[in-house]
């Protein structure tokens, strides 16, 4: 839908402990699909503020005068933060954190993943959360980006929902949520 636009062009990040693999902005969409197709598995934690940053440095250099979007998409609770700083606030400072108090333990901006501990729901992963917000908050307001999230079978994880639906609410965007794949492609469409 978004190529068949003259002009548009896509971009795809991924991400698991740390930046995986990009593709820079493109209108082909052969190359897109390939790169989808031949590189991209689920694995390992899920480093939120390593994709979003990324999405930030390619819109970056992108032409200002165009809307902008990222459109993140996670299957799980952000576990990994791209700031070295380990003594940070519990999550429940997110809704006013990233950029009112403490945003140094925040404001990391590496696609390189820090460890915050597992992979499980149950853990308190507040920096990594706030991290990830307040990477969405960061290109919302330096790049004029709207910041739109999809959640992939995150129904009973309470963080993960949360994270994902303020990465939409600083972001401008909106948080749809799929458990299955037509459920993903009727939340890419509306977001489309």
């Amino acid at each position: 839908q978004i190529l068949n636009v003259p002009g548009n062009r896509v971009g795809l990040v991924s991400f698991n402990e740390n930046l995986k693999n990009y593709h820079d902005l493109s209108d082909n969409l052969t190359s897109l699909t390939n790169q989808i197709n031949n590189t991209y598995v689920a694995s390992g934690s899920t480093c939120s503020c390593c994709g979003i940053n990324k999405a930030y440095d390619m819109l970056s250099s992108s032409d200002p005068s165009r809307k902008r979007f990222i459109v993140f998409m996670s299957d799980g609770l952000a576990n990994r933060r791209c700031t070295t700083v380990t003594n940070c606030a519990p999550f429940d400072a997110a809704i006013k954190c990233p950029w009112t108090s403490n945003t140094t333990c925040f404001s990391g901006t590496s696609t390189s993943g820090s460890s915050c501990g597992s992979d499980a729901c149950t853990n308190n992963f507040g920096p990594s959360m706030n991290n990830t917000i307040w990477s969405a908050d960061r290109a919302h307001v330096n790049l004029n980006v709207n910041v739109s999230s999809v959640g992939f079978l995150v129904n009973n994880c309470r963080d993960a929902n949360l994270t994902l639906s303020e990465v939409a609410r600083v972001g401008g965007g909106v948080y749809r949520v799929g458990s299955n794949a037509l459920e993903l492609f009727q939340a890419y469409s509306d977001i489309a």
